[in-house]
């Protein structure tokens, strides 16, 4: 194994990793980014990212990766599902306010 293989993790790899297929791991990297900061690929078009980079992103407070659709988001592991929608709900009821009328 080369020092550059060492250093980046394929689709696959990252993929397996967050328990999605890699088609819907390249659909969907640019909104991860953007709402979570998952890491964008590496330039060259080769589909691989910095493997210190998606560890980092894995082992934080919160890694979000898609749900079954697009409207929702899973934990990459299932502990600490009910911490995270907890906190969700938090925010939305600070930045709405509690019981407001719609």
């Amino acid at each position: 194994m080369s020092a550059l293989s060492e250093e980046t993790v394929t689709i696959d790899e990252v993929a397996a990793a967050l328990r999605i297929t890699p088609d819907r791991l390249w659909r969907s990297w640019r909104r991860l980014h953007e709402k979570t900061g998952f890491p964008p690929p590496l330039p060259g078009g080769n589909r691989v990212w910095g493997r210190r980079a998606v560890s980092r992103w894995i082992d934080g407070p919160t890694p979000l990766v898609p749900g079954a659709n697009d409207n929702t988001v899973s934990r990459a592991s299932n502990s600490g599902l009910g911490d995270i929608i907890g906190a969700q709900a938090d925010f939305l009821r600070t930045r709405y306010g509690q019981g407001a009328a719609s």
